[in-house]
């Protein structure tokens, strides 16, 4: 009997030791993923701005990044609608000049910002601004230049795009407006009523449909009185200059920060998307404007209906601050 205990002892360890070696050893958490990087393209060539979907495109690597409502600038305030959750890039190196084709969901393209409409007796020709009507924008923030401040390319549906442009702009600090670079050249004329009318509707007066009232196309209010305007019709808020885009080529003597940003964009209804390709030089020599080499960090911003860079909510949305590798 004394020679089984020892037996039973050391068979019981033999088990023990067996069992310990199949429990699992202690793993480290698996790393946080990479940070998201875009990485421009070098070898495709350049666009020609002549559309968003030129076959420049096809082979150049896309990114997909997060669009979150918290981000900063701004913290969030409740509202109705909401932008994209994501925004799909794409990156050309290519002469000396980047180009950004930037991609997001939108069911609408907002036009009419400060639009007026008729109002009471359409024979009298009264109207009232609607400032609850906006355009839409999309924010590309450069980080880099002195004191933290960014450098912003800000495309406007309505105040930019026509002229296929986006404007220079400084934002300073994350809780002020950004400021405009300098350049005397004006998009976007204002079509406020002085009195009850605006100063300028289109030359075909009340047969006139559209969104958007075009410089050559304007013509004094007054003539057209007499026209069969109806409860709720609109005249467009702003005329613009189509051709500033033309004035203020990079050769131009009128060529200055606020305006050497070129783009072309376009809004898929069916898909509901829009997509803008924007393009600047790496280095402008301007000083507004932030010199790029090798890599730059960025954000990108989307405002739907929205005017007010003050105004929070899911109206607007940022990405996180991510590298563009160029």
């Amino acid at each position: 009997m004394k020679k089984l205990i020892p037996m039973a002892v050391i068979l019981s360890f033999a088990v023990w030791s067996g069992c310990s070696s199949d429990d699992p050893a202690p793993t480290e958490p698996p790393p946080p993923p990479p940070p998201v990087r875009v990485v421009a393209n070098t070898m495709a060539g350049a666009p020609t701005l002549s559309s968003v979907d030129e076959a420049v495109w096809d082979n150049v690597t896309e990114f997909v990044l997060d669009i979150s409502t918290s981000n900063n600038p701004k913290l969030p305030a409740p509202a109705s609608t909401r932008v994209s959750d994501f925004v799909y890039v794409k990156a050309i190196v290519s002469g000396g000049e980047l180009y950004l084709r930037i991609e997001y969901d939108d069911k609408n393209l907002n036009l009419l910002k400060n639009h007026n409409s008729i109002t009471g007796d359409p024979t009298n020709v009264n109207f009232v601004t609607n400032a609850q009507a906006h355009e839409d924008q999309l924010f590309v923030l450069f980080s880099g230049l002195p004191n933290g401040a960014y450098d912003v390319w800000n495309w406007r549906s309505l105040e930019t795009a026509p002229a296929g442009l986006a404007e220079g702009r400084t934002l300073v600090n994350v809780n002020d407006t950004p400021v405009t670079d300098a350049g005397g050249q004006i998009v976007a004329f204002s079509n406020f009523p002085i009195g009850s009318r605006p100063t300028w509707v289109h030359k075909d007066g009340a047969a006139f449909t559209g969104e958007i009232l075009y410089l050559e196309d304007r013509d004094s209010t007054s003539k057209h009185v007499g026209d069969p305007w109806v409860i709720n019709q609109i005249v467009p808020g702003y005329y613009i200059d189509t051709l500033v885009g033309n004035r203020v080529h990079p050769d131009s003597a009128l060529a200055q920060s606020r305006w050497d940003i070129f783009t072309v964009s376009s809004f898929d209804a069916v898909n509901e998307k829009i997509t803008v390709v924007l393009k600047r030089k790496l280095n402008t020599g301007w000083s507004e404007d932030l010199p790029m080499a090798d890599s730059v960090q960025f954000r990108i911003g989307l405002f739907d209906d929205q005017d007010d860079f003050y105004l929070g909510g899911s109206r607007r949305g940022y990405t996180d601050l991510l590298w563009l590798i160029l």
